[in-house]
């Protein structure tokens, strides 16, 4: 980025105000409106790592997600970190409800999709996909 438009650009220096601040949804949302995805993304990733619920981690993984493209070198760690967040909560917190189903059915997905097979495999015996389960082991020399 260039020094004239950071001197001049004020949805930028919002951006970097809110960042500043702690704000990075706000911050987020600034770097968008300056046509920055990948600044954007990245206080989103900042807002994750500050998490404290698995929700709002998930929810900010998401969303960093969506202001970068799929073939971004950046996509699949965040993807796997997201899948890695479903199973511990799945652990912690057991698969009682549809909704805890549901994302450790994800995990499943996320976890197989980009190779962490063991874990894959802990997700889809979580929720009783016993058959999915013991291909991840089987892929995994397990």
């Amino acid at each position: 980025m260039s020094l004239l438009r950071r001197l001049l650009d004020g949805t930028y220096r919002r951006a970097k105000r809110a960042e500043g601040k702690g704000e990075y949804r706000a911050a987020a949302a600034a770097y968008v409106e300056a046509d920055l995805p990948e600044h954007a993304a990245r206080m989103l990733l900042v807002l994750a790592a500050r998490a404290t619920e698995t929700q709002e981690r998930v929810a900010a993984f998401r969303d960093a997600l969506v202001h970068l493209e799929p073939d971004h070198p950046r996509w699949g760690d965040i993807e796997l970190r997201m899948g890695e967040t479903l199973l511990e909560d799945a652990q912690a917190h057991g698969v009682r409800t549809l909704a805890e189903r549901r994302g450790a059915e994800e995990a499943a997905e996320i976890l197989e999709r980009h190779g962490a097979l063991s874990q894959a495999a802990t997700a889809f015996e979580l929720v009783g996909q016993l058959d999915d389960a013991a291909r991840c082991l089987e892929a995994a020399g397990e």
